[in-house]
């Protein structure tokens, strides 16, 4: 953190006491099982930094869902679970560079759709089957398992929001 404020970026979770995203902050707290808000940014934070409250806000949910059990939907309606997905959704396809594969997906999930047919589900289209094994190992969508993985924490904490939502906001955001 010191090299990085030295720097001059003003980037990352918590900014400057804090200038890492919140995908690396939270692989560092397993790897290092930190497991309060004062020992994260003790030993992530620059030399002396003392600002814990502010970064408290973005810290301590990530904590509780670590070592605490919650799930980061929890307490949220479909609303606040969709636009808490979407905010974190947008750090992580950037961090992770997974844009192509997520529209991939979203793309190979919508393109089963076939307007003679009228009976849901056998119509098809972005009904979120594709995370279904008849589907995802059809040749057409090799690969696609690997954005299906990365969906599957989302799917996890926030689990009012269907694949279908998911995978279709993957590649929203995705472009």
């Amino acid at each position: 953190a010191a090299m990085v404020q030295k720097l001059g970026k003003t980037v990352g979770a918590c900014p400057p006491t804090l200038p890492f995203p919140l995908l690396d902050i939270e692989d560092l707290c397993k790897a290092r099982s930190l497991k309060t808000c004062e020992a994260v940014v003790a030993d992530l934070g620059p030399p002396g930094a003392k600002d814990v409250d502010a970064c408290r806000p973005v810290i301590q949910p990530l904590l509780d869902k670590l070592f605490n059990g919650k799930i980061k939907g929890q307490g949220l309606d479909l609303v606040g679970q969709l636009k808490a997905a979407r905010k974190e959704m947008f750090e992580f396809i950037d961090v992770q560079n997974c844009n192509p594969i997520m529209v991939r997906l979203g793309w190979h999930d919508s393109g089963t759709y076939d307007k003679r047919r009228t009976e849901f589900p056998d119509m098809g289209g972005a009904n979120g089957s594709i995370i279904y094994a008849p589907e995802l190992n059809h040749g057409a969508n090799n690969g696609l398992n690997k954005a299906v993985n990365f969906l599957k924490p989302f799917h996890k904490d926030y689990p009012l929001i269907s694949w279908a939502d998911l995978i279709q906001m993957g590649s929203a955001v995705g472009i």
